[in-house]
């Protein structure tokens, strides 16, 4: 059987106590093995700046700060 991945990005952008995620996404289905959502997530430091451009983008939402999407597998990096 001929082993196909093809892979999906999605970013989802979210609030924590101390920083502003980059949580990008992609669905990784292959014909042999499992499907899997994995997360490459990127951690920016707070600060003001940062905070202000923040809300103007996400003011709309319901829950301003968002939610981590659940994934099987993650990696992360940190930007002060």
């Amino acid at each position: 059987m001929r082993k196909r991945v093809v892979a999906q990005e999605v970013i989802n952008v979210y609030r924590t106590r101390c920083y502003i995620v980059e949580q990008n996404l992609y669905l990784k289905m292959n014909d042999v093995d499992n499907n899997e959502l994995v997360s490459y997530d990127i951690f920016y430091k707070r600060d003001e700046y940062r905070d202000r451009k923040y809300e103007r983008r996400f003011k709309k939402r319901k829950h301003i700060d968002g939610k981590r999407i659940t994934t099987s597998n993650s990696a992360r990096s940190y930007i002060d």
